[in-house]
């Protein structure tokens, strides 16, 4: 969805979008071997020998797959699920609104309901994007608003799934070191 809005953008709005991440993605790169120096492992590829799928083993592994997945994605969902539930009973939304709005009105210049584009990006991204989309096909931004846009949201924090993969993979610190890096970022 963001690179076909992207792609909706004017010639020299689309040159920006794309510069802008590749000088940041260098920039950062740049940052973090200053900060983290070292060599990096070399990289070897080994392929397996290809072969037919056999529908059997392919649905064993699916099924396996899936019940693995259900297993460590589920309690974070619920909870996810219920904090987000908490929110919308408790007008916790409407506090994060006016929290955000000084952000995205006063810095970033876009209108009032960006606060909602973040916070359907925080929840999930494809829900952000699709929001995204949503806002442009009502007309509510402008080209440069919409290249904003697309650079906070591209930019902006993994989503609630994504951050708890990453702190069960690199731990709790890490996972906060990268959303709060990310966050700066994007603004």
């Amino acid at each position: 969805i963001i690179l076909a809005v992207a792609a909706s953008l004017p010639l020299r709005l689309l040159l920006f979008y794309l510069c802008s991440l590749l000088l940041l993605f260098i920039f950062t790169g740049l940052l973090a071997n200053a900060l983290l120096p070292g060599d990096s492992s070399p990289l070897f590829l080994s392929l397996p020998p290809l072969r037919f799928p056999q529908l059997s083993k392919v649905l064993h592994k699916t099924l396996l797959k899936s019940r693995s997945f259900l297993a460590d994605a589920g309690p974070l969902f619920l909870a996810a699920g219920a904090f987000i539930s908490l929110l919308n009973y408790t007008s916790g939304f409407s506090v994060l609104h006016r929290w955000l709005l000084p952000l995205t009105d006063g810095m970033l210049h876009l209108p009032p309901q960006a606060v909602t584009l973040l916070l359907m990006c925080l929840i999930k991204r494809d829900l952000g994007a699709a929001y995204l989309f949503s806002m442009i096909a009502r007309g509510m931004l402008s080209p440069v608003q919409i290249t904003v846009c697309l650079i906070t949201t591209t930019l902006f924090v993994p989503c609630f799934a994504s951050l708890a993969v990453l702190a069960k993979e690199q731990g709790a610190a890490a996972a906060a070191a990268l959303w709060l890096f990310s966050l700066l970022l994007a603004f």
